[in-house]
């Protein structure tokens, strides 16, 4: 599979030469419906957002009321295109619909319709447990990709710490980023750290904040506002100063009131609108030694648990660079610390291995024995034991 690199570099030169950049969503549920809203208010007719599902009456009805919302508002820039009849585990109908896309988001999920966090957390804390469903749609998605569109940048929304690695650990196509987990935290950790510094809101650009940590602590920090007794790496910076703050009081800071329904997949769907906004930005930018903002990816580029990066040029070429404030080494540490307390001791040589807290706990909570070690083709069927044992008896 080409490289992140390549992949930039070709989207620009395809902007650059006046043709229009295509923009697939893979599932119109509530992530892929806020992610088009969101899309349609900012893009004009240089793009084309191309939404794929199976039923067509659902697609279309779903594009209406946001055309017709941006219509009011006066907003009318991207087009929108509907490939309907496509099933999702289908991977022929999947290498069709994806063959002329420049940027994918996979925001369909195995399970529609439920956080699998709703149904785990208050037992046994550890979302792991959930990587061979994520996995289930992911892989094929992925696959036909790889087979038909080479140079397409891919965004997968479901569970990518962990996902994206087993992929590549696996040896085949994995996607470029994941989105999520860190982006929801960001926000909580600046709004605080503005108050204290007394910043108005104009100010919040300014304000940087990078977060090195998996997708265990934005729960447990979003939640309980605290680390439970693995410190994450967090760093911030006004004006080119690094900001000393209370680490504890800062993790306090996040635990805020927050919906538990699907309104909460705004924060997804922004998580990939943020992504797929630094990739735009970056192409339109044409200064040789481009540096943007920091941005948040777990599973970025195959790695394990969460990373900050920014876009940049170097010499004219299009990249991305992963921060300078920790070595790759020290964010690794903090990842494999922050995953495992997620359920995951490893990811090595397509076998994700679950921890033997998270296995003695699942079977004190439902008598299920997960196993131990889980090989990269044995994951469906860890995937349905999952679903039959475990979530069709708790919703």
């Amino acid at each position: 599979m080409r490289t992140v690199s390549e992949k930039l570099n070709r989207l620009n030169r395809r902007y650059d030469s006046g043709q229009k950049i295509n923009i697939g969503i893979l599932g119109l549920g509530s992530v892929g419906n806020y992610l088009l809203s969101f899309l349609l208010n900012d893009l004009d007719d240089r793009f084309n957002i191309v939404v794929i599902g199976r039923s067509y009456e659902k697609l279309v009805s779903d594009v209406n009321i946001h055309k017709i919302g941006c219509g009011i508002r006066n907003h009318v820039g991207a087009s929108v295109e509907i490939r309907s009849g496509v099933d999702f585990s289908n991977e022929q109908q999947l290498m069709e619909s994806v063959k002329d896309l420049d940027i994918l988001v996979n925001s369909s999920r195995a399970y529609p319709g439920l956080k699998y966090g709703s149904i785990s957390w208050s037992k046994f804390r550890a979302y792991g447990i959930w990587t061979p469903l994520s996995m289930k749609l992911s892989k094929r998605i992925i696959s036909a990709v790889d087979k038909v569109n080479e140079y397409c940048m891919t965004i997968n929304t479901s569970y990518s710490d962990a996902v994206i690695p087993w992929m590549k650990s696996n040896g085949g196509p994995y996607f470029d980023f994941g989105s999520g987990n860190l982006n929801h935290l960001v926000p909580r950790m600046k709004f605080s750290l503005m108050k204290t510094l007394g910043l108005g809101l104009n100010e919040y650009k300014d304000l940087e904040l990078e977060l090195v940590c998996s997708h265990f602590h934005d729960v447990c920090i979003s939640k309980e506002g605290q680390d439970d007794g693995v410190k994450i790496g967090i760093y911030a910076s006004f004006g080119g100063e690094e900001l000393k703050f209370d680490y504890d009081e800062l993790l306090k800071s996040c635990s805020i009131p927050m919906p538990t329904d699907q309104k909460r997949n705004i924060m997804n769907a922004s998580s990939n609108y943020s992504l797929i906004k630094g990739i735009i930005d970056l192409i339109k930018d044409k200064n040789p030694n481009y540096e943007s903002t920091t941005y948040h990816s777990p599973g970025l580029t195959g790695l394990i648990g969460g990373y900050p990066f920014k876009f940049c040029r170097t010499d004219g070429d299009c990249n991305l660079e992963l921060s300078r404030n920790w070595s790759f080494d020290k964010m690794t540490e903090i990842n494999k610390k922050s995953i495992y307390l997620d359920g995951i001791e490893s990811i090595e040589n397509g076998v994700l291995t679950y921890t033997n807290e998270l296995i003695k706990k699942v079977y004190d909570s439902y008598e299920v024995n997960i196993p131990k070690n889980v090989k990269f083709e044995e994951s469906d069927e860890v995937a349905d034991l999952l679903i039959n044992k475990i979530i069709s008896v708790s919703v």
